[in-house]
């Protein structure tokens, strides 16, 4: 079933019209709850949940930054690659759609990769994370490790 939603997705993502990006963030909203992956439905409730995850990204960085690759949890879970796969078409369609879920979704993975294990769809999370550390927040050395922990993770 989440296979022919990310079917459709993606078709919404690719050969769309102009309402297709809210088309598809809808839908991956959707598939995301039935997986038990639930964001905030209001805008503030979005707003307080990305400030929330940005002071928590600032304070754990260097507990989720490891020495290795090596030295994370790797999921082989078929349910976290799902959830994984569609926080990466919705960052997608959030970005010409919905901008205000992008910097959540990037939280979201990258939590749910030290919660619940990596997965081959981990190091985008921690990369986009690096550029918002980095750039955003000023912090350009927890930036570099972000970024240099998403080049080590694509070798697992």
């Amino acid at each position: 079933k989440v296979r022919a939603y990310h079917i459709l997705i993606n078709l919404y993502l690719e050969y769309g019209e102009e309402t297709s990006g809210a088309k598809a963030v809808d839908l991956c909203l959707v598939v995301l709850r039935e997986l038990g992956c639930t964001f905030p439905r209001t805008s503030v409730g979005r707003l307080c949940s990305t400030m929330r995850g940005l002071v928590n990204v600032k304070i754990f960085a260097s507990k989720w930054l490891k020495k290795s690759a090596e030295d994370y949890v790797v999921s082989d879970d078929a349910k976290e690659e799902a959830v994984a796969k569609t926080l990466n078409f919705l960052i997608s369609a959030a970005y010409f759609s919905s901008k205000e879920y992008v910097p959540l979704v990037m939280l979201k993975g990258l939590k749910r990769a030290m919660h619940r294990g990596i997965t081959c769809r981990s190091p985008p999370a921690f990369a986009m994370q690096g550029v918002v550390v980095g750039y955003l927040m000023g912090d350009f050395q927890s930036g570099r490790k972000f970024a240099e922990t998403a080049l080590e993770l694509l070798k697992l």
